[in-house]
């Protein structure tokens, strides 16, 4: 569904912010302050997973919330393009200036604020979990800022958002699939785009070999005899090299897949059209046979049985 708001400008001082007002519930988990006398206006869509949503505002202060989430335990994926206009990016005690041409990568983990200088244009590319499948994972922690300005290639893909930005805020009522399509591959190019930076500031998690096994265990889950010896021949590598891979984010082969089939159970038990079906055919579904195993590293993972899980976020 498409849905807008406008919203009306805050008397405060200009350059002071002055008690900051949510985001509404389809746009990012964020809220904002505008400066002076000012201006914000959204528009969201959600398409094929993707949430993708356009801020035009004037002077304002717009503060990113971590995203903390009980029901995953898979990193989430905000990609921020900077359309048109100046801002200033800061996390922690760390900023920079951003404009026209610029990325924003995070996992979520950590909050940050965007201070719009002058009338701007953003786009926020927010994926959930059904949208996951087939792009890379970014590593936790990540925060990375990045200008396309000068890549022919960026210059491109810039060019398709700033039309899906014009269309999205003329189109009333429930996009048509033509439209669902079109934000579903610019959604995946820009975040390959963003991840492939990822490399130039992050010394683990980004190996191009990562992402290949990480994209094919994720279309593997259902199979229970996947293992390192299967996933280190599908990739013509040594056993040996594929923990190595491994290595830099911290997780090994099979707790990634362990964490991963956790996930997607955990989904299931939540879906509230599978509720007639038993939770040991859920596991099964995601290569989960042992009953005594799954119940043991689930309740690690969530602190609860699947059953009192179910019971809890399987509202029917």
């Amino acid at each position: 569904m498409v849905g807008s708001e406008l919203f009306v400008a805050l008397e405060v001082e200009k350059g002071e912010a002055s008690g900051f007002t949510r985001f509404p519930a389809d746009a990012p988990s964020a809220k904002y302050c505008l400066l002076s006398s000012s201006y914000m206006q959204t528009k969201s869509l959600q398409a094929g997973g993707v949430k993708v949503t356009v801020i035009d505002s004037g002077p304002a202060v717009i503060e990113f919330e971590a995203i903390h989430s009980e029901t995953t335990l898979t990193p989430q994926r905000t990609v921020i393009c900077v359309l048109s206009g100046i801002a200033f990016i800061a996390r922690t005690e760390e900023g920079a200036e951003i404009d026209a041409g610029t990325l924003v990568m995070t996992d979520g983990s950590v909050p940050f604020s965007i201070n719009v200088l002058v009338a701007s244009r953003l786009l926020v590319l927010h994926f959930a979990d059904e949208a996951k499948d087939g792009l890379p994972m970014p590593p936790r922690g990540t925060f990375v800022v990045t200008d396309t300005s000068a890549d022919p290639g960026g210059g491109f893909l810039f060019s398709f958002l700033r039309t899906l930005a014009v269309e999205m805020i003329k189109t009333e009522g429930i996009p048509s699939p033509y439209l669902e399509e079109v934000v579903r591959i610019l959604a995946i190019s820009t975040t390959r785009i963003a991840y492939n930076e990822l490399g130039k500031h992050y010394s683990g998690g980004c190996d191009p070999l990562l992402i290949a096994i990480q994209e094919s265990i994720d279309r593997q889950l259902a199979n229970p005899e996947i293992s390192p010896a299967t996933l280190a021949a599908e990739h013509i590598i040594s056993v040996r090299q594929l923990h190595r891979v491994f290595e830099p984010i911290g997780e090994s082969v099979m707790s990634y897949v362990k964490r991963r089939r956790l996930e997607r159970f955990a989904r299931d038990l939540r879906d509230p059209s599978l509720g007639h079906r038993k939770i040991n055919e859920l596991a099964a579904d995601w290569g989960m046979l042992d009953a005594a195993m799954l119940s043991k590293h689930f309740r690690s993972a969530y602190g609860i049985s699947p059953r009192d899980y179910r019971k809890q976020h399987c509202l029917t």
